[in-house]
């Protein structure tokens, strides 16, 4: 008897460092109490001679009532224990869990009552950074995290594995230190999420040293290549969206790519310099659209706002100086989006949880 085969969309979003994914929790009476464990990923079961993509595309439609996004990237496919193969499709994206519709299904409840009852497939959504999702997705999805996350890896890092000329295998052990350097990161955030003594505005990354590993595996040139090319990783993102939005007739080529994400990684590094300098603390808070800096200094959310919103400038100045007018005003747009989600995510100083949880109706 074939192995049932079932597609999905694993759908992510940057935060800062963290990668964060889209779950959803099944509906129904028999899910109603369950948490750890019991969420998924959207997804459904794929019939003879159907596209894994297209059942990937529609089930995420039924189940989160959005599209998902137009670039899909398909994850290497993971056996469950009771022989069901799941097809993984990963994809950049956002949307509010509050916004989530899923289709419904009817069953007899309670049973033996006679009564048919109508629960909605997914009664709610929300982004979990990696650690978390781990925990609340059921067991035989879990690999699917790791994959996802090398396969971000992947694209990030393709133009140095060309810089350096890299084959196939040497690229691949990069990728999968550098996946498992930044799983052991957020690991840290999610433990001292729940650890009632740990004070996250006192905590700083912890001390991931792997300069030896790298050195070994690329050469010392090549090992100073990948930190420089590292650093920008964030300015490097941004410059990929921005290329995404602009028309053909204002492409952005590479030498005029590299000077932005020169100047945006100055920038950045130029604030850090000066916040330091009169002992404060500099915050770097981040999507795709790119990275926002800040000080913790006053401790209130309006003040961050406010800082944000100068950091912004910097970057809007110095982006004036090398993009045409119409790169320009694509870039602002991005910045303006980005300060909006910044301002939006803004909360007192107390501990929050880290995920965003909602029931849909």
């Amino acid at each position: 008897m074939p192995a049932r085969v079932s597609a999905g969309v694993a759908l992510y979003r940057r935060r800062g460092a963290a990668l964060e994914v889209l779950l959803v929790h099944p509906g129904g009476p028999f899910w109603q109490r369950k948490d750890d464990g019991a969420w998924s990923l959207p997804k459904g079961e794929v019939g003879p001679g159907e596209s894994l993509e297209a059942v990937a595309r529609r089930e995420f439609r039924e189940e989160t009532g959005h599209d998902a996004p137009h670039a899909l990237v398909a994850l290497t496919p993971v056996r469950q224990a009771g022989g069901k193969v799941v097809h993984a499709f990963a994809g950049e994206g956002d949307l509010d869990p509050a916004s989530v519709r899923s289709n419904t299904f009817t069953m007899e409840w309670p049973p033996r009552s006679g009564a048919q009852r109508t629960f909605p497939e997914v009664d709610r959504a929300a982004w979990f950074d990696l650690p978390a999702a781990a925990v609340k997705l059921l067991a035989g999805q879990r690999p699917v995290l790791l994959e996802e996350q090398r396969t971000v890896i992947r694209r990030q890092y393709e133009k140095l594995k060309d810089q350096l000329k890299l084959n196939d295998s040497t690229f691949e052990q990069l990728v999968s230190l550098l996946a498992e350097e930044q799983l052991e990161l957020q690991a840290h955030w999610a433990r001292c999420a729940v650890d009632s003594e740990c004070d996250p505005r006192n905590q700083r990354n912890p001390n991931i040293d792997h300069t030896q590993e790298y050195q070994a595996m690329l050469g010392a040139e090549g090992a100073e290549a990948f930190t420089q090319f590292r650093n920008s990783i964030s300015e490097r993102d941004t410059v990929v969206q921005l290329r995404g939005r602009l028309p053909d007739s204002s492409f952005l080529p590479e030498a005029q790519a590299e000077k932005l994400i020169g100047a945006l990684a100055e920038e950045r590094k130029s604030y850090s310099q000066e916040a330091a300098e009169r002992g404060a603390k500099p915050i770097g808070w981040g999507t795709n659209l790119g990275m926002l800096m800040y000080t913790e200094d006053s401790g209130l959310p309006e003040q961050y706002v406010v800082e944000a919103s100068q950091y912004s400038q910097r970057l809007r100045t110095r982006a004036a100086s090398i993009l045409t007018p119409t790169q320009l005003a694509a870039f602002a747009q991005m910045q303006d989006e980005l300060l909006a989600q910044f301002t939006a995510n803004q909360r007192p100083p107390s501990r929050q949880n880290k995920t965003s949880l909602v029931r849909s109706s």
